[in-house]
C-alpha cells in the first residue's frame, strides 16, 4: 500500500478526469479540499489496530454460515470441530446431525460455532484482531479466541446457559489471563474479572 492517498468527489467522469488531470495543482487541491471534494493525505507505517466484533444472538449468521460451511475448508473444518464437541457434551452420535439449524431458530452453541468459524476463517487469511468486542453469545467466543477457556469449556458453558447447574459447570473450567484485550458491549475493558467463575454467572442472570 502507498503511503499518499487521495480521494476525491466528482459529479461525472469528466468531472472526475478534470480533476486527476489537475490533482498536480495545488491551487485547484486546495480550492477543491475546501469544496469537500478533494481530499489528500499520507497514513503511518504503524498498523492500525484491528478490533473483532463479536455480536450476541444475529439469526442472519446461519444463512452466512451454510454459505461458508460448503466453499470454505477452514470454515467448515471449526464447524465441524465445535459440532463434535456439542455432540460428546449432548451425549449424541447422530450421523446426520445439522452442523448449522434453521435461522429461524438459533440455537446459542450454534451462534457460538459459526462467530468462532468466522474468527479461524479470517486468521487462516492473515488477519488477527489487537482487541474483541463482545456482548451477548459473542462474549464466551471472545474469551475462547483470547484464551480465556479452551474450545470444549466455551461450548460447555454455552451449552448449560438454560440450565440450574450452570454455577457448576463455571466453577469447574480452568482460566487463564486473555491474551487478546477483551472489551464489552458497553465499551467497558474486561479485565481479570472474566477469571472468575461468579462473572460468567452474572452474565446469565443479566
Amino acid at each position: 500500500h502507498f503511503q499518499n492517498r487521495l480521494v476525491l468527489i466528482a459529479e461525472s467522469t469528466q468531472d472526475a478526469i478534470e480533476k486527476l488531470t489537475h490533482k498536480h495543482n495545488e491551487t485547484l487541491c486546495i480550492t477543491s479540499l475546501h469544496n469537500g471534494s478533494v481530499f489528500t493525505g499520507t497514513i503511518s507505517n504503524k498498523r492500525p489496530k484491528i478490533a473483532f466484533l463479536f455480536a450476541g444472538e444475529d439469526s442472519t449468521l446461519m444463512n452466512l454460515g451454510w454459505e461458508l460451511y460448503q466453499t470454505q475448508p477452514t470454515f467448515k473444518q471449526a464447524i465441524d470441530e465445535c459440532n463434535e464437541i456439542i455432540k460428546s457434551l449432548q451425549g449424541t452420535g447422530n450421523k446426520d446431525y445439522n452442523p448449522i439449524p434453521n435461522a429461524q431458530c438459533p440455537i446459542p452453541n450454534s451462534l457460538f460455532s459459526i462467530k468462532y468459524a468466522l474468527y479461524q476463517l479470517w486468521k487462516s487469511w492473515g488477519v488477527n484482531p489487537d482487541v474483541v468486542i463482545a456482548g451477548g453469545i459473542g462474549e464466551y467466543v471472545a474469551a475462547t479466541v483470547a484464551g480465556v477457556f479452551s474450545l470444549e469449556d466455551g461450548l460447555k458453558l454455552v451449552e448449560n446457559i438454560d440450565k440450574p447447574n450452570f454455577e457448576k459447570v463455571a466453577n469447574s473450567i480452568q482460566y487463564s489471563s486473555p491474551q487478546i484485550e477483551i472489551v464489552s458491549g458497553s465499551g467497558k475493558l474486561i479485565d481479570s474479572e472474566i477469571l472468575n467463575p461468579q462473572y460468567w454467572c452474572k452474565q446469565v442472570s443479566q
